[in-house]
């Protein structure tokens, strides 16, 4: 049986948040998906997950920039040390 990594559940918990995977993305690298604002619903850039379980956020991958421990935290559920 296939274990969940963390790559599967930070892609899971973006969708549950309302996120949508680009599936034409241009990237091999990273799994893209959508980023909104939440009071708005305008579209602000995407996300960017890589299969290690990196977490990025930006227009494109070249200006990318990780998110903050504490946001992939709790995406993850697990507590900030």
């Amino acid at each position: 049986m296939a274990r969940i990594t963390i790559h599967d559940r930070l892609v899971a918990a973006l969708q549950h948040r309302g996120e949508a995977i680009i599936a034409d993305a241009r990237s091999t690298r990273y799994t893209v998906l959508t980023r909104t604002r939440r009071e708005t619903g305008e579209q602000v850039g995407f996300y960017f997950v890589g299969r290690a379980g990196a977490l990025r956020a930006g227009r494109t991958v070249g200006e990318s920039r990780p998110v903050g421990a504490d946001f992939r935290a709790k995406l993850l559920g697990t507590p900030i040390r």
